[in-house]
């Protein structure tokens, strides 16, 4: 697995140890990056380094290259495509829908956690060397 520049945490660092920054962020840093890591992780894997792959996809593949034939048996391939298609389809909109739901959720917690980081009596605080 690649190492990744983690530039965010390194920020997070420094401000702590200039005493500009909040060290109560760093665990907000921890959560985020943690939950976000399967995406982080296929995202920064170059495409030929990791191959995403899923049984009932290369099925759908294979059905289609079969349903092709303009024979009997390529419609009846061409059928069973159909109704995988739609099964699967309908599969992977739901697990979609879920991890978006959980990125919102994040987001909330996230952003929740940041404004008590950053206001203080509904004041937004500014560190003494931005005045």
């Amino acid at each position: 697995m690649p190492q990744h520049n983690n530039s965010l945490r390194a920020y997070f660092m420094l401000q702590a140890v200039q005493g500009m920054g909040s060290t109560s962020l760093m665990p907000l840093y921890s959560v985020v990056s943690d939950t976000l890591k399967p995406y982080t992780v296929v995202r920064g894997i170059h495409v030929h380094e990791l191959r995403h792959s899923d049984p009932e996809l290369s099925r759908l593949s294979t059905l289609e290259l079969l349903s092709r034939a303009e024979d009997d048996f390529g419609k009846s391939m061409k059928s069973l495509f159909l109704k995988d298609y739609r099964t699967t389809r309908n599969k992977w909109a739901q697990k979609i829908k879920r991890e978006i739901g959980a990125i919102k959720k994040l987001l909330d917690y996230y952003f929740g956690q940041l404004t008590k980081a950053v206001f203080q009596d509904k004041r937004l605080i500014i560190p003494t060397n931005y005045r």
